[in-house]
């Protein structure tokens, strides 16, 4: 079966509460996590239905909701990043465990901030756009992991390029050409 449609509600807005009230109307259920505003919606990844289309969109272009499979939430909540933590995402792009990260590092006023490094030009663009809103707290940077340069930071996120498993769940019709090779 295709995955869920899961999402994370963007807690540093002030219209947090409002935004969770509107994905409960449209059917959404809010996941039992620690440290995380996680919802899974009614309706099957990438198929939200027409009447709730527009408004879930505009909820994700606007910043207040970032989509982002269940799994994917793991590892900044395992990571355990606390408010006014300095953390490192490498292998950052699009961003979603960046703004994820983001969340908890600046939940309160003080130092929290999280360089977000993607050697790939064209993905640190995106996730250069995708984190423009939280200002002077973030920084994006296109630097080879390996020998990223120096400094000492609270907290690190590594999620380097995969088998692509997450991938073939998404779209299934990949498997017809998946072999050990491509993993």
């Amino acid at each position: 079966p295709r995955l869920p449609e899961t999402l994370r509600v963007n807690t540093l807005r002030h219209d947090a509460a409002w935004t969770a009230e509107l994905l409960a109307e449209m059917g959404g259920e809010r996941l039992d996590w620690p440290g995380v505003e996680a919802w899974r919606m009614p309706w099957r990844r990438g198929a939200a239905p027409t009447e709730h289309a527009a408004l879930y969109q505009a909820l994700h272009d606007s910043g207040r909701t970032t989509r982002q499979e269940a799994a994917s939430m793991l590892p900044p909540l395992l990571l355990d990043a606390k408010p006014g933590d300095l953390l490192l995402d490498l292998c950052a792009a699009p961003g979603s465990k960046t703004l994820q990260a983001l969340e908890r590092v600046c939940a309160q006023p003080g130092p929290g901030y999280v360089v977000a490094n993607e050697l790939a030009a064209r993905r640190a663009y995106v996730l250069a756009a995708r984190v423009a809103w939280a200002g002077p707290r973030v920084a994006v940077t296109t630097h080879r992991a390996q020998i990223f340069p120096g400094g000492s930071f609270d907290r690190v996120i590594c999620d380097v390029p995969c088998s692509g498993d997450g991938t073939m769940r998404k779209f299934e019709h990949q498997w017809a050409a998946w072999s050990p090779r491509t993993g």
